[in-house]
């Protein structure tokens, strides 16, 4: 495997679950290539997701909160990259240049927006960090939805991360609705793992799917 050394593999102002996320996704993801942030929130996976691909790399985030998208803006932007900001109605073909493209739609209408295969997906479930009152959430409903089209972009290679909280309202079902498709995912074709606190029930876990490159 080609080593990213723009790529950082933890980052110390994120929680310990979330570190692994993005180690995960680091291993995998090189310049030039394509990743998805399935929830854009403060921007944190967003960037690092550019740090790994770099000016010549595409990363789509999503996110149906303007200050999340802001935010996200903000944090690319001092960090030197481009960004192009997008409402639900643009065409997928706005996407193609090389950026992060933000965009104002739910994680859900992924498929709208990549027709293409992407190297990595990654998702913080939950609400947005220090945005008051703790709505909106995302759900399990269109959570599961934008997973399942995910996994279906991934190429051969790619992984998905997906960090998932259960103290909130709603939390545990759609923790459970993730971990549901992932543990279901054929085993010839992808590789999964759960990472979790085996001390600390209900703190967040991670779930992690590889794409597997067939022979």
């Amino acid at each position: 495997m080609e080593e990213n050394d723009n790529c950082p593999t933890m980052v110390k102002d994120l929680s310990w679950i979330t570190g692994w996320a993005h180690r995960l996704i680091g291993e995998v993801l090189k310049f030039g290539e394509t990743a998805v942030d399935l929830t854009a929130g403060n921007g944190h996976d967003a960037l690092f997701l550019f740090q790994c691909v770099g000016q010549d790399g595409r990363v789509v985030a999503f996110d149906i909160q303007d200050a999340a998208l802001e935010a996200t803006a903000h944090r690319i932007e001092r960090a030197g990259g481009r960004v192009f900001r997008h409402e639900k109605d643009a065409a997928p073909e706005a996407m193609g240049k090389p950026a992060v493209h933000l965009i104002a739609a739910c994680h859900s209408q992924i498929d709208r927006f990549l027709p293409g295969r992407v190297a990595a997906v990654i998702a913080n479930l939950g609400y947005l960090p220090g945005g008051g009152v703790r709505l909106p959430v995302t759900r399990r409903e269109t959570t599961v939805e934008a997973i399942g089209k995910a996994l279906e972009l991934i190429e051969p290679g790619g992984r998905l991360a997906v960090v998932a909280y259960v103290g909130h309202t709603g939390g545990r079902e759609e923790a459970a609705g993730v971990e549901a498709l992932v543990s279901n995912l054929p085993p010839l074709e992808w590789s999964t793992i759960r990472v979790a606190p085996v001390n600390r029930p209900g703190a967040p876990f991670l779930l992690s799917a590889e794409k597997r490159t067939l022979l």
